[in-house]
């Protein structure tokens, strides 16, 4: 429990560092659209604020991503867990070995006690639940950022239109108030900061990408081993996975449900969304990952199709 809810407070608390974040960037965007709209630039105390803000606020942002990262890179630790779980259950421990030299049949029971248990698949479901909370706060993020975008690339856009224009403003009507070559430095130092800026949140909208892509190819991993872990152990009466609780992961689940997913095209997809994830996360990620995966060879999984839960 005090994972869930340490799990929970971290997500709750980037979230809420985003939306701070947001908000700071206010002032910059408003800067950039009466530059473009009304040809009214920035001074230099104002532009070096709004540069030192934006400095900061990168800092702080990388923060953010990187613990998200962690948490995301967590997730896929632990679905390596359980997949070591599932293919090792029916082989016996060293305590199983120890009860096993005094009574054969004690260890049996406790091997079907072991394999017909539902905790596996109470912590597949709690990694569903984990993905859908994760991805719904990041899909969330990516579309307040591509709603910016779209603004400031526009007035980005009309800011650059219209250069021939304040540079003559700047030189004044008769040429006195600045040279060209001073107003088209001056320009240029203005211009730069307002790309600086779009390339920011450029930048924030692909890293929303990378961990979206990852916590999909991850989650899409935990629907295939939670049907094959309850083929294998349901009994009479029980129920399958109730897609409708992971709304954020509803693109997975579809695909699963129509038999859209193959563990060979999933491996590819993984293996992709991994490298990508490694090389924009360079210090999450270890040289060799510490928890042994399954090999694509040893997997014998059948593929069966994800039955909606009874209402």
């Amino acid at each position: 429990m005090a994972k869930v809810k340490r799990f929970d407070g971290e997500v709750d608390r980037i979230r809420g560092v985003f939306a701070q974040m947001r908000e700071a960037l206010q002032p910059v965007m408003q800067m950039l659209h009466v530059a473009a709209e009304d040809a009214v630039l920035p001074d230099d105390e104002t532009l070096q604020r709004e540069e030192a803000r934006l400095e900061a606020e990168i800092v702080e942002r990388r923060k953010a991503e990187t613990t998200l990262a962690r948490l995301a890179y967590e997730m896929s630790r632990q679905i390596a867990r359980r997949k070591t779980e599932f293919e090792e259950r029916e082989e016996p421990s060293r305590s199983d070995r120890l009860i096993g030299l005094f009574s054969r049949s004690m260890m049996q029971r406790r091997l079907e006690a072991r394999a017909s248990s539902p905790s596996l698949l109470l912590h597949l479901e709690e990694l569903l639940r984990r993905g859908d909370l994760l991805a719904g706060m990041i899909r969330e993020e990516r579309e307040l950022l591509v709603m910016e975008r779209r603004r400031t690339e526009s007035c980005l856009v009309t800011f650059i239109d219209h250069r021939p224009e304040m540079i003559q403003a700047l030189k004044g009507e008769t040429g006195e108030a600045m040279t060209t070559l001073e107003a088209t430095r001056r320009l240029q130092r203005i211009l730069a900061t307002f790309e600086g800026f779009v390339g920011e949140i450029n930048h924030r909208i692909g890293t929303c990408n990378v961990l979206l892509h990852k916590i999909s190819a991850d989650m899409e991993d935990v629907l295939i081993l939670y049907q094959v872990v309850f083929e294998a152990s349901r009994r009479d009466g029980s129920e399958p996975l109730a897609v409708e609780r992971f709304p954020s992961l509803q693109q997975e689940t579809d695909r699963f449900m129509r038999g859209m997913l193959t563990i060979h095209g999933l491996n590819g997809r993984r293996e992709r969304a991994d490298a990508v994830f490694a090389a924009h996360f360079p210090g999450v990620v270890p040289a060799e990952p510490p928890v042994p995966t399954v090999q694509p060879a040893k997997r014998r999984w059948g593929l069966p199709r994800l039955r909606p839960a009874r209402s």
